[in-house]
């Protein structure tokens, strides 16, 4: 009886794990992707605010490009700061479309932070341009209602949206509230990482058209995006595949960024008259918040470091195969 009595269990057992296979097998099949990574597919409410963000974008970067093709070479004090504003908001609007997009497909929380965020800085970019010198008040004018009369629905529903996020996280680490705090605190990271890459492109660009373009300008504002790609693509590979050296080249390129940027401060102190003002005052201020960007970037960093090896790296190696929603028991 004993005998038999396993022997019935054994062949339950087996029974449920075939099903238990048969379901993950069904799940991933049915699960749709975007370039290998597995998507949320948006219901209503999430296609609705994908669909008016983008239209919004739109318009304002149609605002933005229609005032460029005005501009005439060689650049003037006046035409130069036009341009570099033009450059700035289209490069913002760019960084919010990939936000939005891949924090609602993805259901990155953060990237919805930071999108908000963004938002905003577009905003702020526009008004200063119109409150302080625009040469076509009305296209600027458009272009600051059109970013002002949405901030309330991007805030307020992307919110919304944010509080309707779970299922990746429970995806990724399963029944496990530990790893689902790993993969929380790792996602925060890579999405603070975009965000300082946004910065320093807009520091960039403003360094770049706040003074004479000379040839050394040129050199090292393309040399400052390069090292940034980089750093983005070094920080987002070492934290997935807990890479220990690459990590501590990242923390030691962290401190290339802040250099520029106090490079750049002596540099205008030494020589106001020499760097248009309009151009100025913001490369100041942005440079501030760029380097207390950067000291949340690297306390992240470090302490997506000292989870390593706590088991998140498996879940996000295995992440495009590992599509079961049941608990995992690894």
């Amino acid at each position: 009886r004993a005998r038999a009595s396993d022997c019935v269990s054994s062949k339950a057992t087996n029974k449920q794990t075939n099903m238990a296979g048969r379901l993950n097998l069904f799940q991933e099949s049915n699960q749709p992707t975007c370039c290998g990574m597995p998507i949320q597919p948006p219901d209503r409410k999430r296609i609705l605010f994908l669909v008016v963000v983008t239209l919004e974008i739109l318009v304002i970067l149609g605002l933005t490009c229609w005032t460029i093709q005005d501009i005439h070479f060689p650049l003037t004090d006046k035409t130069r700061y036009e341009l570099s504003y033009a450059l700035i908001i289209i490069i913002n609007g760019l960084f919010n479309l990939y936000f939005v997009f891949h924090g609602v497909l993805r259901e990155r929380r953060e990237e919805l932070w930071a999108f908000f965020v963004a938002s905003l800085l577009v905003l702020a970019y526009t008004g200063y341009e119109y409150f302080v010198s625009c040469r076509d008040d009305q296209e600027c004018l458009a272009r600051f209602i059109f970013a002002a009369i949405l901030q309330p629905f991007n805030i307020g529903f992307g919110i919304h949206i944010i509080e309707g996020m779970a299922w990746l996280a429970y995806r990724i680490g399963g029944a496990d509230e530990h790893v689902q705090a790993l993969y929380s605190q790792h996602c925060a990271f890579i999405s603070i990482c975009k965000v300082d890459f946004q910065c320093a492109t807009t520091l960039v660009i403003l360094g770049s058209c706040s003074g004479v373009l000379s040839e050394n300008a040129v050199i090292m504002s393309v040399l400052g995006l390069w090292i940034s790609v980089w750093w983005l693509a070094l920080a987002s590979y070492a934290s997935r595949h807990e890479h220990t050296w690459l990590m501590y080249l990242f923390f030691l390129g962290a401190v290339l960024e802040p250099a520029y940027i106090v490079y750049k401060m002596v540099d205008i102190s030494n020589d106001w008259d020499k760097y248009e003002q309009l151009t100025s005052y913001p490369l100041l201020v942005l440079g501030a918040v760029a380097l207390a960007l950067r000291l949340v970037v690297v306390a992240l960093g470090y302490r997506v470091f000292q989870a390593f090896g706590r088991g998140l790296k498996a879940h996000l190696l295995n992440e495009p195969q590992a599509a079961s929603l049941l608990p995992r028991s690894a």
